[in-house]
């Protein structure tokens, strides 16, 4: 599922390929992706505009145009963007931004993705109770708003009003970095654990989008290169373990993570 990094890298990728470009159609090819608005509205405010600038806040994607307005892509469990200068369609398309040269297609696998337009960033964030962007957020006030929550940590983290942008590679990959057991409970955290995290999150992030989200370009000390139960920590001696933590298969290291 696309998490922080791989939106990020999307959000890279619609700058370099459809930014100030007029959009001379949009085809929408699956009407279900749709979220609160409709086909005709959103033809008429996307069709003969351009997108200005992007933006990203966890794992939405926000396209604004030269009227202000957003068109919003959140991408599912297997989204993704995709440009080409011939219009040769790719498999799965749901939906394409035609320009005068090339097509933006955006494409959805499983049909899980929503397309939606707003008004306002702000007010669409805060609709849906998303919580500060996970590459954004200050130590301070990660510190502050983790005080507050209690349960394991894993599920937490996940919680995208709590924070957004993290799903279940990248809260691996980070308690995993820091060294923390996913079942750990938040009430019962050190201050000095709270920060290890807060510190591991941006690193981790920060490297993966630097490495396209790619794991084979990843560090070789990292948990995404080993996630199969029994295989060798690549840090300690300790092995690869799998449980299941409120449905989501969770990978740690018994040696490191205890």
């Amino acid at each position: 599922m696309p998490e922080l990094p791989d939106v990020e890298i999307f959000k890279n990728y619609f700058d370099q390929t459809s930014l100030n470009k007029k959009v001379t159609s949009l085809e929408l090819v699956e009407k279900s992706i749709l979220a609160g608005i409709s086909e005709d509205k959103l033809k008429k405010h996307i069709e003969g505009n351009r997108f200005t600038k992007t933006f990203r806040h966890g794992k939405y994607l926000f396209a604004r145009n030269n009227t202000g307005y957003f068109l919003v892509m959140h991408f599912g469990m297997t989204g993704r963007l995709e440009f080409n200068e011939e219009n040769r369609e790719p498999e799965y398309y749901k939906m394409a931004l035609r320009f005068k040269k090339g097509s933006l297609y955006y494409i959805s696998i499983r049909k899980l993705g929503r397309i939606s337009f707003t008004g306002s960033m702000d007010s669409y964030i805060e609709q849906r109770k998303l919580g500060p962007d996970a590459l954004e957020i200050g130590r301070e006030e990660f510190l502050k708003l983790a005080s507050k929550k209690k349960g394991m940590v894993k599920p937490v983290l996940m919680d995208q009003t709590f924070i957004a942008g993290l799903g279940n590679i990248y809260v691996d990959e980070i308690l995993y970095n820091c060294r923390i057991q996913p079942r750990k409970k938040m009430q019962n955290m050190a201050e000095k654990d709270l920060k290890r995290i807060h510190t591991c999150m941006g690193h981790v992030l920060a490297t993966s989008i630097k490495a396209k989200a790619e794991p084979g370009r990843m560090p070789q000390t990292w948990l995404i290169k080993k996630r199969k139960e029994g295989l060798k920590c690549p840090k300690c001696k300790g092995r690869i373990k799998k449980i299941l933590i409120q449905g989501r298969g969770t990978y740690f290291c018994s040696g490191c993570q205890g």
